[in-house]
């Protein structure tokens, strides 16, 4: 072997184990621009090049030439050359070797003119696969002859830049993949998370925007009864479109919501199809996709860009079709929200109807409140009740309507359920809901100025009593939330014209046992008299003297015509105050005479008992004060009795007092004892007619339970108010309020 060949030998050596270990060092770091510094750095080193380049084809996210000069370098880096070569070996994708640049090749004569410059080039073509992504370059400041080793480690170089793209390229769309998913999952979680539609759907046109870079979006929704899009969404655009309508068909939302299709438009501007109320805005690229459920057009989605040349990808598309996906399951879970919402409010205003209904005998009175209330729950213009088998006066009762609708209406035979003819549309004698969108041209109803109406039935034990008609003054289509919105306030309606119709007849038959107990009362105290002054003449002896054995019957005589005559006065009593025909006679009284004449009135109940009774009247009682003194006297004598009779032993006290701090003065009555007290449910019932503490005190004690509901109903027509406080064991206390009248001066 040649001396000279021994002697290289090593240097190949240690030439290929640098260029393998700069080989090796390329595959292991991770980031392209670090891969790219090394790259251009060892090549200079392995190479002994002044200069060593590298130009990018695809110049997105990164320089498109890189540089590196070596510290000895005697020249500066030649750019005309780097481009001309450049684009040769773009144009051949074969390496390029020029190994005297002072005589270089025709092809860059014209950028390099001969002896500008000495030294040689040494240019490879970085293939990605079958597509150039790069020209990697080295410089060298002498001219030489480029061996077939040293372009082979270059080209290997070349190919390890390949892979760092490649490795780049792959970590970009995986990181992409990620930000699309986590910004999926995050719009998933605001959606789930927040049942404001409006801020939902902004999110989700803002993230779009952000993950396909638009300079913009908007996003439609549909509303199908008016065949338009509204614009909800308006987002970084040239101005706030919110709000502006455009129809189904018109532009190209209008056109992507009739198609179903997704559309993109590289320049809007100088679109056929645009729509005027876009014509002056700055839009180029846009992309629009259709938002479906169930094959019904929700809304439509737009992205844009501002920039002209700029473009939606493939992948754009695919990620706007997963946001529009998001955007359709907002919008059903933001409309079923609101369904449910609504009928629960609406079944909330009719409870709250129903707590405020009262039933009496003005049909009309009866029927307006929920009439009323279900015209405003189902956003009708007026409402019509039509009663089946009553007085014409009571047969129509409308809701709602002008004075001369109104007139229209209640004249006319439709809807009365009596009418025998059914020529009309309504059919007010059936048991059917019927339900019109659209009026006859002639029709009365359409002439008063409604476009349609919705009946239903009032049943009662399926027996027809009547019909109620919600009425539009446009055309309207009903839901079914709307229809078991309707039925109950039919039912409603109907059970409150059956409970009107119990409480008529309640009211009657009270009224006619009212009068007669009146009329009874009245009899009975006649006869009564005659019996209780009879007997006082035969205790006196008006008819002689009579047998000592005589003296005790007649006595029983005397205290059970007082108590007959006492339970006669209270029903009488009992049936005026319910039938209206008591009337208070107000004059001035003392309140200490009242006091004793109740006193005295009460004293006899105390003999042979170990129970003691006390009065007192405060001293900012007036002397004198207005009222109905003998009414005034039975209810205090009532309630004083009513304790004296249940207690056995302590004290029974009535106390008068006033109170003035308030807005209205108060004459107060008290009267407490230390009975055995009432059980907390009698309390509630003490009032009542015909109820005592318990059935034992009953058969105990005399009296059929009239006297504290006298008392109740005088206190009622005073204006004032009655109360009990008791414990068992204890004792109780009544409590009488009463308006405080003063005499005029």
């Amino acid at each position: 072997m040649p001396l000279r060949s021994r002697m290289r030998q090593p240097t190949r050596r240690r030439w290929s184990r640098q260029g393998f270990a700069l080989l090796a060092q390329l595959g292991a770091v991770a980031d392209r621009e670090t891969v790219c510094d090394v790259a251009l750095a060892g090549i200079c080193d392995l190479l002994r090049t002044s200069h060593s380049w590298l130009r990018w084809l695809d110049v997105h996210e990164q320089p498109a030439l890189k540089i590196h000069s070596a510290p000895h370098a005697a020249t500066p880096f030649p750019h005309a050359l780097s481009a001309q070569s450049a684009a040769l070996v773009q144009q051949t994708r074969r390496s390029l070797r020029v190994p005297d640049l002072s005589n270089p090749p025709h092809s860059l004569v014209e950028a390099l003119p001969p002896a500008t410059m000495a030294g040689a080039l040494l240019a490879v073509p970085i293939m990605l696969g079958d597509e150039l992504c790069g020209i990697l370059a080295a410089v060298a400041d002498q001219p030489r002859v480029w061996r077939t080793a040293e372009v082979a480690l270059l080209e290997a170089i070349g190919a390890q830049l390949a892979n760092a793209v490649q490795r780049h390229q792959l970590r970009s769309q995986l990181k992409q993949q990620a930000d699309e998913l986590a910004t999926v999952y995050g719009t998933a979680i605001t959606i789930t998370s927040n049942l404001d539609l409006s801020t939902t759907l902004h999110t989700i046109v803002e993230q779009a925007a952000r993950l396909t870079h638009a300079d913009g979006g908007g996003l439609y929704l549909h509303h199908e009864r008016q065949g338009e899009l509204e614009v909800v969404v308006s987002y970084q655009l040239d101005r706030d479109y919110r709000g502006q309508r455009i129809k189904v068909g018109e532009g190209l939302a209008g056109r992507v919501a009739l198609s179903k299709q997704i559309e993109r438009v590289a320049d809007y501007s100088s679109w056929a199809g645009r729509s005027q109320r876009y014509a002056a805005a700055p839009f180029y690229a846009v992309l629009a996709v259709p938002l479906l459920h169930d094959e019904r057009v929700l809304g439509v989605l737009d992205l844009l860009h501002t920039e002209r040349g700029a473009y939606f990808t493939d992948n754009d598309v695919r990620v706007v079709q997963l946001f529009a996906a998001q955007v359709a399951v907002a919008i059903t879970n933001a409309s079923l929200y609101n369904a449910v919402s609504r009928q629960a409010q609406r079944m909330t205003e009719l409870a709250q109807a129903s707590q405020l209904l009262d039933a009496h005998g003005d049909i009309a009175a009866t029927v307006k409140p929920l009439a009323t209330k279900g015209m405003q729950i189902l956003r009708a213009q007026a409402c019509i009740v039509a009663l089946c088998g009553v007085a014409a006066a009571e047969a129509i009762h409308v809701v709602g309507a002008s004075e001369t609708q109104r007139a229209a209406l209640e004249q006319s035979d439709a809807f009365r359920c009596n009418h025998a003819s059914h020529s009309s549309p309504y059919e007010a004698l059936t048991a059917e809901t019927v339900m019109v969108t659209a009026m006859p041209g002639q029709d009365l109803v359409h002439d008063a100025g409604f476009a349609s109406y919705w009946q239903l039935p009032l049943l009662r034990d399926d027996q027809l009593i009547g019909r109620v008609t919600f009425l539009y003054d446009e055309p309207h289509t009903w839901d079914r939330a709307e229809g078991e919105i309707a039925r109950v306030i039919a039912n409603q309606l109907a059970a409150l014209l059956t409970n009107a119709q119990l409480y008529y007849e309640a009211h009657e038959a009270n009224r006619l046992k009212s009068e007669f107990v009146a009329t009874v009362s009245h009899e009975l105290r006649t006869p009564m008299g005659a019996i209780m002054g009879y007997a006082e003449l035969l205790t006196s002896g008006s008819y002689g003297m009579l047998p000592s054995a005589m003296h005790d019957p007649l006595r029983r005589l005397r205290t059970n015509a007082d108590s007959l005559l006492l339970l006669i006065n209270q029903m009488l009593d009992l049936s005026r105050i319910e039938a209206g025909r008591l009337e208070l006679r107000v004059e001035p009284f003392h309140p200490q005479d009242l006091l004793h004449a109740v006193a005295a009135a009460a004293q006899p109940q105390t003999f042979g008992k170990a129970v003691r009774f006390d009065y007192a009247v405060s001293e900012h009682v007036p002397a004198i004060i207005m009222g109905d003194v003998g009414r005034l006297r039975q209810i205090l004598i009532n309630l004083v009795e009513n304790s004296l009779k249940f207690t056995s032993r302590g004290t029974v006290t009535l106390r008068c007092a006033c109170l003035r701090d308030g807005a209205r003065p108060e004459l107060i009555f008290e009267v407490t004892d230390t009975g055995p007290g009432i059980a907390p449910e009698t309390v509630a019932v003490i009032w009542q007619p015909f109820r005592q503490g318990n059935s034992s005190a009953t058969r105990q004690h005399s009296g059929v339970g009239l006297g504290l509901t006298i008392v109740h109903k005088l206190v009622g027509l005073m204006g004032g108010s009655a109360t009990v406080m008791s414990e068992l064991g204890v004792g109780s206390t009544f409590t009488i309020r009463l308006p405080l009248l003063l005499p005029t001066m």
